[in-house]
C-alpha cells in the first residue's frame, strides 16, 4: 500500500473516530451547529465625513472608514532593500505560552499530527518560526494558492479535545503569518514612503506620561502580512490600553468585535484571561452555545479602508484573499487619553498645542 493511500486511510479513520467520539462522549448533534449569530453590520463612512477624530473616539463603537486613496506599498523596495532582514512569525506571547504547555499536551498533539501524516516536533516547529528572511516570506505568501486549514474534521475533534490542543492545532495548521511586528523593524526604508490619513496624525499616545505606552506608540505602524486563512490570535482582548486603527494596504480581512460587557457569552479561558474559546468567524453553536446571545459587529475591511476599534473591545481577524493580505495597525489615543476630563487645564493646553498641527498627509518619517 502506497504512502498516499495509507495517509488517506488514516485521515478517514480519524474522521470516523472523531465523529463516533463526538456522538458517544458528548450529548447533542454529531455535527457542529454552524449558524448565524447576532452580529450587526458595522457602520461605514467616507474619509471626508471624518471632521474631528475626537468625535470618532468618543462614539465608542467600531467603524470602517473608506479612504480617498489607497496607501502605497512598494513591493520592489521592501524585497530588494529589506529582503535580507530576518523576522519572527510567532509573537513573544504565543511562544511563551506554547513552550510552557504540559508535556502530555505536546505528546498528544504530536501523536495526532503523526496519525494525520505530519511527523514533527512541536518545539522544533515553533522555533523554526522564530526566524525567516523577509524575502523568503514574501515568496511564500505570493506563491500561496491555498491554505492548509482544515474545515471539516477539525470541528469534530475539537468536541472532546482539551482547549490547549485546539489552540496548538490553530498555530500549527494555519498558514505562516508575519504579524504584529513594527514596520521600522522589518523595513525602516519603507517608513518614508508611506503616507497616512490626516486623522491619524493627531495621536496623543506619543505624549503619554507612561514610557511603555510612548515606546509602543513610537513603533507604529505594526505589520500584519499573510495569505488566506492566516490568523494572528484567536478571539481576544488587547492588553495595551490604546485604541486601534487598522489600515488595509492590500487584500481583505474578516473581523468580529464585541464590547467588553459581552464577555460572559464568549467563553473566556480563565478569570483573568484576555483570550476566548468562541470563534465568531466560524461559530460552533454546540460547543459554545451562549455565543448566539452575544451582540457585536461582523464585517470586512478591504484595500483602501481603515477599521477603528476601541481599545477595550474583544475582537478577531482572519485574512480572506488568496495571496498577500496586508494591514498596518496603529495604536492611537485622543486628547482625553492624556488629559482626562477634570484634569489640569495646563495639561490639556500643552498637549493641544503640541499635536494641533495637521496636514493633508502625514509622513511617518516625521512622526
Amino acid at each position: 500500500m502506497g504512502l498516499t493511500v495509507r495517509r488517506c486511510v488514516c485521515h478517514f479513520l480519524v474522521i470516523v473516530l472523531a465523529i463516533v467520539a463526538g456522538i458517544l462522549y458528548t450529548p447533542g448533534p454529531p455535527f457542529p451547529l454552524k449558524g448565524s449569530i447576532n452580529l450587526a453590520e458595522i457602520r461605514r463612512v467616507k474619509q471626508d465625513q471624518i471632521e474631528n477624530v475626537e468625535v470618532l473616539l468618543h462614539n465608542g463603537s467600531p467603524l470602517v472608514i473608506e479612504l480617498n486613496q489607497n496607501v502605497n506599498w512598494n513591493w520592489t523596495k521592501i524585497k530588494t532593500e529589506c529582503g535580507h532582514r530576518h523576522v519572527s512569525l510567532i509573537s513573544n506571547a504565543t511562544y511563551a505560552t506554547l513552550i510552557q504547555l504540559p508535556q502530555s499536551i505536546v505528546t498528544a498533539t504530536e501523536t495526532m499530527m503523526l496519525i494525520l501524516g505530519h511527523r514533527m516536533s512541536i518545539l522544533d516547529e515553533v522555533e523554526s518560526r522564530l526566524e525567516i528572511s523577509v524575502s523568503e516570506y514574501i515568496d511564500y505568501v505570493q506563491h500561496q494558492k491555498s491554505s492548509s486549514v482544515g474545515d471539516f474534521w477539525l470541528p469534530y475533534i475539537f468536541r472532546f479535545l482539551p482547549i490547549q490542543i485546539r489552540l496548538l492545532f490553530e498555530v500549527l495548521m494555519r498558514p505562516l503569518y508575519l504579524h504584529d511586528v513594527s514596520l521600522s523593524t522589518i523595513c525602516p526604508e519603507m517608513m518614508s514612503d508611506i503616507e497616512i490619513p490626516a486623522f491619524l496624525s493627531k495621536n496623543f499616545l506619543h505624549f503619554s506620561p507612561d514610557p511603555l505606552i510612548r515606546r509602543e506608540t513610537s513603533l507604529n505602524p505594526y505589520v500584519f502580512f499573510g495569505p488566506k486563512n492566516s490568523q494572528s490570535y484567536p478571539l481576544h482582548q488587547n492588553i495595551f490600553p490604546g485604541d486601534v486603527f487598522m489600515v488595509m494596504i492590500e487584500g481583505t480581512k474578516d473581523f468580529a468585535a464585541f464590547a467588553p460587557d459581552q464577555r460572559k457569552y464568549l467563553y473566556p479561558l480563565g478569570i483573568e484571561t484576555s483570550v476566548y474559546a468562541s470563534d465568531p468567524l466560524s461559530p460552533d453553536l454546540y460547543r459554545t452555545p451562549d455565543l448566539i446571545h452575544a451582540k457585536g459587529f461582523r464585517g470586512q475591511i478591504k484595500t483602501g479602508e481603515v477599521l477603528f476599534l476601541p481599545g477595550d473591545w474583544i475582537h478577531q481577524f482572519q485574512n480572506k484573499d488568496i495571496g498577500p493580505n496586508i494591514g498596518l495597525k496603529f495604536w492611537f489615543g485622543g486628547e482625553d487619553f492624556v488629559c482626562p476630563k477634570g484634569g489640569y487645564i495646563s495639561c490639556r493646553e500643552i498637549f493641544s498645542k503640541a499635536a494641533s498641527h495637521e496636514t493633508k498627509t502625514h509622513f511617518l518619517k516625521k512622526g
